[in-house]
């Protein structure tokens, strides 16, 4: 296992010693972290429960023409639909002390200081912690998650803290009863096609939701090819690129990279009020547990929180993306599109 605090080589370069040379934050520089984007696009919810319990409903048709006589028709049935939140945590320790002899020793306290107190501990939980839990859960857990029951005393692995919203595209596009609307003859996306296939794919929804406001998405590469393909088809009469958009023409719908998604051929359509994201106790509201053993300070974390659907009939994918239990990592050249592709 990677050491906690590993300034070996900080140490080396810069020597064993702490000289005040007006070093501080500024000088510490680090790579671009993953945001939270996926979740931007969903509707949060705050529960106290585990399991959140939503039922979905099957209406029969009941309008017929007028007779004397009683002539019941129509049903209905409900079907249940729970989502799981899952417990989540991070769990970290370190030593603030092995930064006093060093470069790094503008972070640690004065004499008057506890340990907890130190800046290292602050800049570790807000810096390191909160950012990098944020870029995991974004890019391992939300769309490509499969919850496993952890074993006793290991470490979890990435991807396996909760059920993204591929693991609901495959759950749903299975359910004996109530499924997702999967849709055929599109194939796997490709740079060279990307714009048929999506306006293919759009076509096979039903007309009743051309004028709602459904969101395709996809992978943030093929974002881009769209509206390359707008742009070298010279659909518009445009003055830059910054006027190309990445709406699907004469419709309320528009195509989203997502970072989840990259990696993967998959594509998946809903709405904002059925992309569900649910937390047990409020973001702002989680407790941090800060412990200190002897000079070992400790980070204790954890909360409960989950993603899913709200009604399966509201969520569009193509069989390319189920079937292939997500995607590949590189697009292969599709098939063209069947003409009768079915929804």
């Amino acid at each position: 296992m990677a050491q906690e605090l590993n300034i070996t080589q900080i140490l080396e370069e810069y020597g064993r010693y702490y000289e005040k040379s007006g070093q501080n934050l500024s000088r510490l520089k680090k790579a671009f972290m993953q945001p939270s984007e996926t979740l931007q696009h969903g509707t949060k919810m705050v529960t106290d429960d585990t399991i959140f319990k939503l039922a979905n409903n099957i209406f029969n048709p009941v309008l017929q023409a007028f007779q004397k006589g009683f002539t019941p028709k129509g049903a209905v049935e409900f079907i249940p639909n729970p989502i799981m939140l899952r417990p989540m945590k991070i769990d970290y320790k370190f030593y603030p002390t092995d930064i006093e002899s060093s470069w790094f020793a503008f972070l640690s306290g004065e004499s008057s200081r506890t340990l907890e107190s130190w800046p290292i501990v602050k800049y570790m939980l807000e810096e390191y912690l909160v950012n990098q839990a944020v870029e995991d859960k974004e890019l391992n857990e939300v769309y490509k998650g499969v919850w496993e029951e952890p074993e006793e005393g290991v470490p979890g692995l990435a991807g396996k803290s909760m059920d993204g919203f591929r693991k609901h595209l495959l759950d749903g596009a299975n359910h004996p009863t109530y499924p997702i609307n999967v849709i055929e003859g599109v194939g796997e996306l490709n740079e060279d096609s990307i714009f048929d296939q999506l306006e293919f794919y759009d076509k096979q929804i039903s007309e009743l939701y051309t004028g709602k406001r459904l969101i395709h998405f996809v992978a943030q590469k093929w974002v881009r090819a769209f509206k390359s393909a707008k742009r070298a088809n010279g659909y518009y009469f445009i003055d830059g690129a910054d006027k190309i958009n990445a709406s699907i023409d004469f419709t309320q719908h528009t195509v989203i990279g997502l970072p989840s998604m990259n990696g993967t051929n998959d594509i998946f359509t809903t709405m904002t009020e059925n992309m569900i994201h649910l937390r047990k106790r409020d973001l702002d509201k989680i407790h941090v547990d800060l412990q200190k053993q002897d000079r070992e300070i400790k980070f204790l974390i954890h909360w409960w929180e989950a993603v899913g659907f709200g009604c399966n009939k509201l969520v569009w994918t193509t069989d390319a993306t189920v079937n292939a239990a997500g995607g590949t990592t590189e697009p292969t050249t599709p098939e063209e599109p069947e003409v009768n592709g079915q929804p």
